[in-house]
């Protein structure tokens, strides 16, 4: 039997008893990412807006299953005046200090910016007060 197992192992390459392994994810290009037609960002956006335009990135993102490395690239080119010079400059200080430069730096950085905790705050308070 051990023998029969091991004979169909060897001809397909993928064992013949237990869970099959996932294959991986499709590559995903930027050119899939822009075909969801989320809005460039250009920071004239309230602090709503802005916590919103976040979400739906990462909607996309998790839906699609994105990988961590092209979220920050994609991220990026749908930014637009006014924030993308304010992510070259966060991003060269980044660099100045050996800091690692990643989706979730960019995120923490985004939100403390365009949503930052006072208005976070805020929006708690309003939303506790509604119970």
């Amino acid at each position: 039997m051990d023998a029969l197992r091991q004979l169909g192992e060897n001809a397909t390459g993928v064992p013949m008893y237990g869970p099959r392994p996932q294959p991986p994810p499709p590559e995903w290009s930027l050119e899939d990412f822009l075909k969801h037609q989320l809005a460039n960002f250009d920071g004239k956006a309230s602090p709503d807006q802005a916590d919103q335009w976040m979400k739906d990135v990462e909607h996309i993102f998790d839906a699609k299953r994105c990988p961590n490395q092209s979220r920050l690239a994609f991220t990026v080119y749908m930014l637009t005046g006014e924030v993308e010079h304010w992510w070259a400059n966060i991003r060269l200080v980044m660099e100045e200090r050996h800091e690692e430069i990643t989706w979730e730096a960019f995120k923490r950085r985004f939100l403390s910016k365009y949503f930052p905790d006072s208005v976070r705050y805020a929006k708690e308070v309003e939303f506790l007060q509604l119970t």
